[in-house]
């Protein structure tokens, strides 16, 4: 009975990205096709503006991105009560099963998650501050390619296929451009990082709620060529409930890693689970079934060079391989992961490129 916490979280998992996958179609796509088509319009005749005229139409169009691009994270938002009430019932629903009987699980009453920090990379904040940056960056990247347009005397056509790509008449959308392209790019991971970010505020809170039941947190990564330096060197580390050091989930942008929660008289990590390795001919991965307690370092190990190499880099594959480096101490205190330079002045770093000959 003890190996359906973690089968469920994994299922989970799945459900939570293809609910940040509906937002992104919902939302982001609809968005960005919007304003392909519109933009243009607004360029039409420009070369007939004096000067002044023309610094009001980059402030008009400056205004049409704003409004219309964060209307993606309104939309976003509005979303966010049912996300997190339908987290809070799944994470009762799948932890009750392995409460003691005499203890009853309090449920997650319904919060604002707007106020809480989420830090991610070199950048930290409440959630309006990563969706105005996002929104903002938007601004100034289609502003760059009308001014610069503007400048040079750019053609109109010149300067919309620069913003919004090529038509594809099968796809019936436009693709390649600066804002189909990176900006959509920027938003998607902003979503999925978003969505992990609300959906553990929920898991915290019942965690928190449920602290006479609930023994520790253990740090969950998935194991694939896209597990991050971070991730691998978190993977499997626990902490305590009362213990408030952990790291908070999202780590990174594009996070996937979760936590499982220990109750009392059960280990969630008695089971196998899935990974996805790589296969003896280079460039081919496949799924691979492991013990769920397996380490990060152990199952890298047991995986080809070239797949250690794709997943660590070149240097810190010969490092980990040959010099012995432990994925740990690849990052920092903070969870920041060391550059070459900062990882040969560290002990552990030393030791390993020497012993790898590097």
């Amino acid at each position: 009975m003890d190996d359906t916490i973690l089968d469920e979280m994994i299922r989970r998992e799945v459900q939570i990205q293809r609910f940040a996958s509906f937002m992104i179609t919902e939302y982001v796509d609809p968005t960005a096709q919007q304003i392909s088509r519109e933009l243009g319009g607004f360029l039409v005749g420009y070369e007939d503006l004096n000067n002044r005229e023309q610094q009001a139409l980059v402030r008009k169009i400056s205004e049409y991105i704003g409004r219309v691009w964060g209307g993606i994270w309104v939309g976003f938002n509005s979303q966010l009560d049912g996300l997190k009430q339908n987290e809070a019932d799944f994470m009762i629903e799948l932890y009750d099963e392995y409460t003691p009987e005499n203890e009853i699980l309090a449920p997650v009453q319904p919060f604002s998650s707007m106020n809480l920090i989420m830090s991610v990379e070199s950048q930290a904040g409440v959630w309006a501050n990563f969706t105005k940056a996002n929104q903002t960056d938007t601004v100034r990247a289609v502003n760059a390619i009308v001014q610069g347009g503007i400048r040079d005397g750019a053609t109109v056509p010149q300067m919309v296929k620069e913003l919004r790509g090529n038509y594809n008449r099968r796809t019936k959308k436009y693709s390649g451009g600066i804002l189909t392209g990176t900006q959509v790019r920027r938003a998607e991971s902003l979503v999925r990082t978003g969505v992990n970010h609300h959906v553990n505020a929920v898991r915290d809170r019942f965690a928190n709620k449920n602290i006479d039941v609930i023994q520790k947190r253990i740090f969950f990564a998935t194991l694939d060529n896209r597990t991050t330096t971070i991730c691998f060197a978190n993977h499997l580390r626990e902490w305590r409930l009362a213990d408030n050091t952990y790291p908070r989930l999202p780590l990174h942008f594009n996070e996937r890693s979760v936590y499982i929660f220990k109750t009392k008289g059960f280990n969630p990590l008695n089971i196998t689970r899935p990974s996805k390795g790589g296969a003896q001919e280079e460039g081919k991965l496949e799924v691979q079934f492991i013990e769920a307690r397996t380490t990060a370092g152990a199952w890298l190990k047991s995986q080809p060079r070239w797949f250690v190499e794709q997943s660590l880099g070149k240097t810190r594959a010969q490092l980990f391989v040959d010099g012995g480096l432990e994925i740990k101490s690849m990052v920092d205190i903070e969870n920041r992961p060391l550059t070459l330079a900062q990882l040969i002045e560290t002990s552990a770093g030393r030791k390993a490129f020497k012993k790898a000959g590097i």
